[in-house]
């Protein structure tokens, strides 16, 4: 089997209601996926309850390509729009999340799901765990974007601020 060019899975942005077809469409082409389903209940006037199975992350399938042309045949499939990037990078997704996400989807016991996004508050001290300020500590003084923070770091007496991608830190209660 090939080496994947990219190291984990990536996320597939698609058309609404369209995820178990574009599914199809890779299973066909024989392109590794995960479209994680979960079971919904429903009532209507002929069924009193009954479950429907729906998108447990609605418009996205996780895909691991093996190739560019693997990556060139997704988004050129019909209702498929394109890999999610997180600042400026392809959103990637471990072996070990997708593991996660089986077992929470074969569990039975998710009926539906509530997202939020994690960002750190102003104030909250945060490590730098990518770039030239790998290692620092530092103070969140203002959310940007969704992308970005400005950061306070304390370094020879002085305060430095900067601005840093929110993928290069470790959001977590540290002392500075």
């Amino acid at each position: 089997m090939p080496q994947n060019i990219i190291d984990g899975w990536m996320v597939l942005y698609v058309k609404h209601h369209h995820e178990k077809k574009i599914a199809d469409k890779l299973s066909k082409q024989g392109i590794t996926h995960y479209l994680p389903l979960i079971k919904r209940n429903y009532t209507s006037k002929s069924v009193k309850e009954d479950y429907k199975t729906k998108p447990l992350f609605p418009t996205y399938i996780f895909v691991k390509p093996t190739s560019r042309k693997e990556i060139y045949i997704t988004l050129k499939l019909n209702g498929a729009f394109k890999f999610l990037k997180y600042c400026a990078e392809y959103s990637k997704v471990s072996d070990q999340e997708i593991s996660s996400i089986r077992k929470i989807t074969n569990s039975g016991f998710i009926r539906d799901i509530q997202i939020k996004y994690i960002k750190p508050k102003v104030g909250q001290e945060v490590l730098i765990t990518k770039g030239p300020f790998h290692g620092l500590r530092a103070e969140v003084m203002k959310n940007k974007n969704l992308c970005e923070v400005y950061l306070q770091i304390k370094c020879l007496n002085r305060y430095v601020s900067v601005i840093a991608p929110l993928n290069s830190l470790s959001i977590q209660s540290v002392k500075i």
